[in-house]
């Protein structure tokens, strides 16, 4: 085993996130000797800053914001329109629109808000999967719309399309993939970015994308199209023609 795949191995099993782990000897003998004591100081390191990076930005940026916005025990945000370079909403004083949910410590600030009285209920609304919608409407991809048209799960349909498999024989792992693949591709996930989200190893997750782009090639093709107009023109437009200039879209970075 080389020492790419060993990295592969030690990142599989700290992939879960900041948590400290005894690895087995048999492990630790294949790494050098010297890389050791370096490799798990530098993970317990990440797993300390992660949470003193979560606990800072909770009390920052709302145990202690949040009761000074308030007016009359009430939040106004105000919603910015031509702040971001995407064109989406943004919020601030308070930004609303990313209060945590995921961690056990950011659902407690949730239950923060409340409605003014038992007459009234706060109401969360989300658009369901409004990008792979908007990407097969745009690349035109005739699966992907009808899976859509006929209130198919696409995450299940994309698993039965890229493993061959019945849509009834898709497993609970599965759909997980080929959700992380779906949403991924759209924003140009790499093979390493694709195992970070997934049980998925550096090898799967490119194997996992070439088989993608083999069953949507009109997705690919479309994407392609979009990465050459870019890096022609320096720009991407909306189909309503609003422009995005991309600077760096040439650069060796790009």
């Amino acid at each position: 085993m080389d020492d790419k795949d060993l990295l592969d191995e030690l990142k599989e099993r700290i992939k879960e996130g900041p948590v400290i782990f005894t690895p087995d000897n048999d492990f630790l003998d294949r790494l050098n000797p010297e890389d050791n004591v370096e490799l798990f100081k530098d993970s317990i390191k990440d797993a300390a800053d992660n949470y003193d990076q979560e606990i800072n930005k909770l009390n920052n940026t709302y145990v202690k914001a949040l009761p000074k916005a308030a007016v009359s025990e009430r939040i106004h945000t105000t919603f910015n329109q031509t702040v971001t370079s995407t064109g989406r909403l943004s919020s601030v004083n308070p930004n609303i629109q990313n209060i945590p949910i995921r961690s056990s410590r950011g659902k407690l600030i949730r239950k923060a808000f409340k409605s003014r009285s038992s007459d009234f209920t706060l109401l969360a609304a989300d658009y369901s999967q409004i990008e792979l919608r908007i990407m097969a409407s745009l690349s035109n991809d005739n699966f992907m719309i009808s899976a859509f048209n006929n209130d198919l799960d696409i995450h299940s349909a994309t698993a039965s399309k890229i493993n061959n498999v019945p849509l009834e024989n898709v497993t609970r792992e599965k759909r997980s993939d080929a959700k992380a693949v779906n949403f991924g591709i759209i924003y140009g996930v790499s093979a390493f970015g694709l195992s970070n989200q997934t049980d998925l190893n550096i090898k799967e997750s490119k194997n996992l994308i070439d088989t993608y782009y083999e069953k949507y090639p009109k997705l690919k093709q479309f994407i392609e199209k979009q990465i050459s107009f870019a890096r022609d023109k320096g720009y991407v437009e909306t189909i309503l023609g609003r422009r995005r200039v991309l600077r760096d879209i040439n650069s060796s970075n790009g």
